[in-house]
């Protein structure tokens, strides 16, 4: 009788561990996208000299300042 409880406590232990180390490899999904309503125009543009002035917000290039225009 414990022999046969033995058997069935090592069935369920794999059988857990078997569910578990599936269920950690379902490959994760990323949620869908979220607007945040950000209206704060940057520029995006690293040669220029305001790079990401302003950033949280949306991109606009024609907002950029560069070297040569000072």
């Amino acid at each position: 009788m414990i022999e046969k409880s033995r058997q069935i406590g090592s069935i369920l232990s794999i059988m857990t561990l078997i569910t578990f180390v599936i269920w950690g490899c379902k490959k994760y999904q990323d949620p869908p996208p979220v607007d945040l309503g950000l209206t704060n125009p940057y520029c995006n543009d690293p040669k220029a000299v305001n790079y990401n002035w302003g950033f949280p917000g949306k991109v606009d290039n024609t907002t950029c300042v560069y070297p040569v225009d000072e």
